[in-house]
């Protein structure tokens, strides 16, 4: 990151903490007995939930990323972490380890990458200046 960007930065600190819970929460919610039940009423439901998941993680952490090597390390980390943890739910007697489950959640970080481009990936930023501004 430039140091002209990250003088703009006053609360990534508290961004980055953010993501950090969320990563919590899907660490929790994948190895966890306790997973609330959620039917959107469509069709294959859980691989949405789980591309969207990692979809919305991916899109937060490219929020405070813009170098295009720290997106990758972003991408890959993320996309291991998937991996890694339908392994790991194979040592859980409540839960069940599924490829599609790894495809949904690289699919969510992959789409996060096409969408989150330009004017979309300064959201965040964008959201510390309104409050500079007071407004």
């Amino acid at each position: 990151m430039s140091t002209a960007e990250q003088l703009t930065w006053c609360y990534r600190k508290v961004w980055l903490s953010i993501g950090w819970a969320w990563i919590l929460g899907i660490w929790y919610l994948s190895l966890s007995g306790d997973v609330p039940a959620i039917n959107l009423g469509v069709t294959f439901t859980d691989k949405i939930l789980h591309a969207g998941a990692y979809g919305v993680l991916m899109a937060w952490f490219l929020q405070l990323y813009h170098r295009r090597d720290s997106r990758i390390t972003c991408m890959i980390a993320f996309i291991g972490m998937g991996g890694l943890l339908e392994y790991l739910q194979s040592f859980t007697h409540s839960r069940t380890p599924e490829i599609a489950d790894m495809l949904a959640n690289a699919a969510g970080i992959l789409l996060a990458l096409v969408i989150v481009r330009g004017r979309l990936s300064q959201i965040l930023l964008r959201l510390e200046q309104s409050f500079k501004r007071g407004v």
